[in-house]
Order: C-alpha cells, then sequence, then structure tokens
C-alpha cells in the first residue's frame, strides 16, 4: 500500500479526518486541482468534496503541517 503525502509528512489519517470534520464549514475554495482548503490545528488540507454526488465522501489530494 502506498503512503498518502499526509503520512509521508508525518500526519495520520485520523487527524487528517478529524480535521476536515471539524472545520468543514470553514473550508475555503482551492484555486488548483482540489475543490476546497482548510487550516486547521496547524495542518493545511486540500480536498475535493463531494465525490461523485456523495456528501458524506471526501478525497484528500494532499495535507501538510503549517
Amino acid at each position: 500500500m502506498l503512503a498518502s503525502a499526509g503520512e509521508r509528512r508525518g500526519i495520520g489519517r485520523d487527524l487528517i479526518e478529524a480535521v476536515v470534520l471539524e472545520a468543514h464549514d470553514r473550508r475555503r475554495r482551492n484555486p488548483g486541482r482540489a475543490d476546497w482548503r482548510l487550516l486547521h490545528r496547524g495542518i493545511v488540507v486540500l480536498y475535493d468534496w463531494p465525490v461523485a454526488g456523495d456528501p458524506t465522501l471526501a478525497l484528500i489530494r494532499t495535507a501538510w503541517r503549517r
């Protein structure tokens, strides 16, 4: 299994998930390939939401510590 960008940067999937769930209502449009960008708990996450019309699914593009 390949490591995600967040995991390569020492950010666990559980933390990325928590950041998105906690801060989704403060997301901002991202001008690049991902739809949304958010900063919460010192973590930046770029993600697409919804995915294939499913509002319960988000696709994390990348994450890093700020």
